[in-house]
């Protein structure tokens, strides 16, 4: 890992000293993330700490109920993979670089954007002291130190932090890479180990069962919660060190891979979790040790008493929950790092320099593990607390990049006044829905998610605010789709008028013209988009809803000695409708993995259109080389400024001019109009102009247009 650090360090001054600024490269990696870098890295940051340790010890105390996790992850998938090629396309065209840049270009609110920024910010800083926590107690634990000692964890996360402050996002996602090796290594071990040692699901006898109960059907509460922990996961996407791995990938066929190792990943890290957990019972039993405090480590110990290479696997396993734990945390640092820097820090200093920014950066990160390590070696019972209800937090966020992603017109769009309200009333109620409720046992009568609910709310009160705002400019107010503009000239056109000055932040740097629902789709217009597709996402609600134990509670019923009434259904050595939900995740799973295959490597071009036609220059998306170089918060990316006046100067004189030529770069026309927009062969073209001794060379086509 180390090594991994110190090699990204020269390759990120290497991006530096390519043009891009200190920024992109600190926090995007410089855009080029490839396939296996970006695999590697969304698998590790997904796949954290808990599902190496947490999914076990679940599995141990409440059966098969835990399976809940693979609906889980495969949602997380589907909602991460439904939007990233809508962000990473407007990441493109609109050279977005924050995890808030999309909801700030969209909207043009600074009430919505700073909604946006606390909605991120509070779930992800919750989450990395999770990570500190869960540090302390796992390396404690393994090395049986004194479970107060607070040194180790200091140490860890300080590593980690040096990690992030010598390669930024690369180093992270590098030592990811490593660190999800080793995961996969110690899960797809474990469970060859004990059924070699100790038998599988098919070698339990539900009448010698320790846990017989496990058999039964759940009761109807926990079938109820099963379905809602499915769906609230669904607002992963949003959380900023997911949006990052978004836009730091090189191209689409990158973020694909990443996608099908987040479908492959329950399979090799969740079930054999789940796995080792409900036959842990059975061989902790044996070994006289029923209750253990941390029933995965207990397990290994047993595992690493019989010698060889089941001692082998256990120490690997140790060490990848470790790793697990340390991939999320440099994750969630870099991305509060850069949530803080770009969008508290830069705004305020907005002539500062891509650099001074970084360096800013840099000190955020060390504030945070500072913060992180106080709040979670001093206040970890307040921080458990606050823990149940972080990723209800980040759903609010939901509605606002849904809404902003798909709205077709402006009957669809909303307010980004309405979207703020819902979302701060919808997280507001996740803390009241907790504290006054679901934690006061006396108060519940019916079990409710908080997340779920919480999301309900938000829906509602949008929709309400949205209904109201109609109704009271009915006669009024209309939204504005502006015509194209000028290229390099920003338009005035306000989308949500009669706001004040003070919430329309500055997005000069973003385009000419600003990012409606129209120009979003049009954006988009030819790429294959599954979550577009109503009977797409109809499939993934039903196959949901059918892999839900939806059945009669608490069957077989069990008398007082423990002895069942009649014999449990058994599939393989495990209750029926936990097989049926294996099943059914699987069909889901390949489902999801058809989805992401139809997906194009690329953003397709259609060069006869366009020659024909022409094409609106806004929309023309910037290439690696002419993302960044932001010069200062909200200056102009004068690459592509002249780029796309070329293309309107090349359009004009073919009398096909849908813009006015941009009066500040008068740029000759040139002879083919759809390579001017190909991104590939613009980098080309521009290597060939500084006569790069190591260009690739042009196809004889490609030569001949031009």
């Amino acid at each position: 890992m180390a090594c991994a650090a110190v090699g990204t360090h020269f390759r990120t001054n290497a991006v530096e000293a390519s043009g891009k600024d200190k920024l992109t490269a600190h926090y995007l990696g410089g855009r080029a993330f490839g396939p296996l870098l970006t695999a590697g890295t969304m698998f590790a940051s997904l796949f954290s700490g808990y599902t190496v340790v947490g999914v076990p010890n679940e599995a141990y105390r409440t059966g098969w109920l835990a399976l809940r996790w693979i609906p889980s992850v495969l949602i997380i998938t589907f909602g991460y993979m439904g939007t990233g090629p809508r962000l990473r396309k407007a990441g493109l065209v609109r050279n977005h670089q924050s995890p808030v840049d999309f909801m700030t270009d969209r909207y043009s609110s600074q009430i919505l954007r700073y909604t946006t920024v606390f909605l991120m910010l509070f779930p992800t800083i919750i989450y990395l002291v999770a990570q500190v926590t869960a540090i302390k107690s796992t390396f404690n634990s393994v090395f049986r130190l004194d479970e107060d000692a607070a040194w180790p964890v200091i140490l860890i996360m300080f590593i980690i932090l040096i990690f992030e402050w010598v390669g930024g996002l690369t180093s992270v996602a590098l030592t990811d890479g490593v660190q999800g090796i080793i995961m996969t290594v110690a899960f797809m071990a474990i469970p060859f180990v004990i059924i070699r040692q100790y038998g599988g699901w098919n070698s339990l006898d539900f009448n010698e069962y320790p846990e017989p109960s496990f058999y039964q059907s759940p009761s109807g509460d926990n079938q109820w919660l099963f379905w809602n922990f499915t769906i609230v996961n669904f607002g992963f996407f949003s959380l900023p060190h997911l949006l990052q791995r978004t836009y730091s990938s090189g191209s689409m066929k990158a973020l694909k891979g990443g996608y099908i190792a987040l479908l492959i990943g329950p399979w090799i890290m969740m079930l054999p979790g789940i796995f080792m957990g409900t036959v842990g019972v059975q061989i902790l039993a044996d070994a006289g040790n029923p209750n253990p405090p941390n029933p995965f480590a207990a397990i290994l110990e047993e595992m690493m008493n019989l010698g060889g290479f089941p001692e082998v696997v256990g120490i690997i396993a140790f060490t990848s929950s470790l790793a697990g734990i340390m991939s999320t945390a440099d994750s969630l640092i870099i991305a509060v790092s850069q949530v803080i820097s770009s969008e508290l820090v830069y705004p305020f200093r907005p002539n500062a320099t891509p650099t001074f920014v970084t360096l800013v950066g840099k000190a955020t990160s060390l504030i945070t593990v500072i913060v992180a390590l106080l709040v979670g070696l001093f206040f970890n019972q307040g921080i458990s607390q606050l823990g149940a209800i972080q990723f209800a937090v980040s759903l609010q966020t939901v509605p606002m990049f849904l809404v902003g992603l798909f709205a077709t017109n402006d009957r669809t769009d909303c307010h980004p006044w309405s979207l703020a309200a819902g979302g701060i009333i919808g997280a507001a109620s996740s803390f009241i829905l907790h504290f006054a409720y679901m934690d006061v046992p006396e108060r519940v009568t019916f079990p409710l998610n908080t997340g779920v609910t919480s999301f309900a709310i938000n829906i509602f009160c949008v929709a309400v605010s949205e209904a109201m705002r109609r109704m009271r400019f009915a006669n009024g107010e209309q939204s504005i789709t502006p015509l194209l503009g000028e290229v390099g000239e920003v338009l005035e056109a306000d989308l949500y008028p009669n706001r004040p000055t003070w919430d329309k932040p500055s997005i000069q740097r973003f385009g000419a013209v600003p990012l409606t629902p129209r120009f979003m789709w049009s954006i988009m217009d030819g790429v294959y988009e599954p979550m577009t597709r109503p009977w797409y996402n109809f499939a993934v609600f039903v196959l949901v809803l059918v892999i839900t134990p939806m059945i009669p509670e608490n069957l077989p019923p069990l008398d007082e000695s423990g002895i069942f009434a009649y014999a449990p259904a058994v599939v393989r050595g495990m209750p029926w409708w936990a097989f049926k939900a294996i099943l059914f995740s699987l069909l889901l799973t390949i489902t999801l993995i058809g989805a992401v295959v139809s997906i194009p490597n690329e953003f397709p071009i259609d060069r006869k259109k366009i020659e024909v036609e022409g094409i609106d220059p806004n929309t023309v998306p910037l290439t690696n080389e002419e993302l960044g170089h932001r010069a200062s918060y909200d200056g102009v990316n004068l690459g592509i400024r002249n780029r796309r006046s070329s293309i309107a100067n090349t359009m004009k004189s073919r009398g096909m001019s849908l813009v006015k030529p941009d009066p500040y770069a008068n740029l000759p026309a040139m002879r083919n109009l759809s390579n001017m927009v190909s991104s590939d062969l613009v980098e080309k073209l521009a290597k060939l102009e500084q006569m790069d001794p190591d260009i690739e060379e042009l196809s004889e086509e490609e030569l001949k247009m031009n």
